[in-house]
């Protein structure tokens, strides 16, 4: 299952309202599939922006729990890391950026929900006129 055992993905369960295993599988393969060192906020968000659009919360809401999910995400890693050792070199230095990470204030998705609000608004209007959105 990529980054989480099947404990984590139970308890990941509790913070997906529905879809949860595509969610799932989708940030699973953001951060299975992206360096490292390229991880961030945005670029989570980014690469779940599908999810993202058609969750039905408040765009305020939204950030918050998609915010938490990242966060669990990154202090997964760390907790594996941790438990694998941290040799000097690569390990350490993802360990490094990772906790950078964890310390980073949310000051750049601004934006980002403004663009997630549109397009929910626009994909709504479009399914009120019965023209179908995929």
């Amino acid at each position: 299952m990529g980054l989480y055992d099947r404990r984590q993905y139970l308890s990941f369960a509790l913070l997906f309202p529905k879809s949860m295993s595509s969610v799932l599988l989708a940030i699973n393969s953001y951060f299975d599939n992206t360096p490292v060192l390229e991880w961030s906020y945005l670029g989570f968000l980014k690469a779940l922006k599908p999810y993202c659009i058609t969750d039905p919360n408040t765009i305020e809401n939204q950030n918050s729990i998609w915010r938490k999910r990242y966060l669990s995400c990154l202090k997964d890693f760390l907790n594996v890391k941790e438990k694998q050792g941290l040799q000097v070199g690569h390990n350490k230095e993802q360990y490094e950026f990772v906790t950078l990470l964890l310390r980073q204030k949310d000051s750049e998705t601004e934006n980002f929900w403004k663009v997630v609000e549109l397009e929910r608004d626009l994909e709504n209007e479009l399914k009120k006129k019965g023209i179908i959105v995929q």
